[in-house]
């Protein structure tokens, strides 16, 4: 049973570093973190065991997690908006909020 930390966490490496994965990595990170399939239905879409299933997630997550080590795009990305956030509940200044306001939508684009 995978943790909703867990989940939270490889899909938003997911949205950082999908690119880098191979098509089929892609599709099986897709399937089970983000459309919640289960390994016995994904390994009946590609025709391969359940360990075998367990097997790629496992490796398409260690690749997302050495993306991250190593470029810290999610990190990063979380620490700017995260900031972005608390300038704006401390800000008193309404036309400085609302530049941050339009700035912190931005990144969610």
């Amino acid at each position: 049973m995978v943790t909703l930390d867990k989940k939270v966490r490889i899909s938003q490496l997911y949205s950082f570093y999908g690119n880098l994965l191979t098509e089929k990595q892609n599709k099986l990170i897709d399937l089970y973190y983000n459309q919640d399939t289960s390994l016995g239905e994904i390994a009946s879409i590609f025709n391969i065991t359940r360990q075998a299933v367990k097997d790629a997630l496992k490796k398409a997550e260690t690749s997302l997690e050495a993306a991250e080590s190593k470029l810290k795009t999610a990190e990063r990305f979380f620490l700017v908006k995260n900031t972005l956030k608390e300038c704006i509940e401390f800000t008193k200044d309404e036309n400085v909020k609302e530049k941050l306001i339009k700035l912190s939508e931005a990144l969610e684009d």
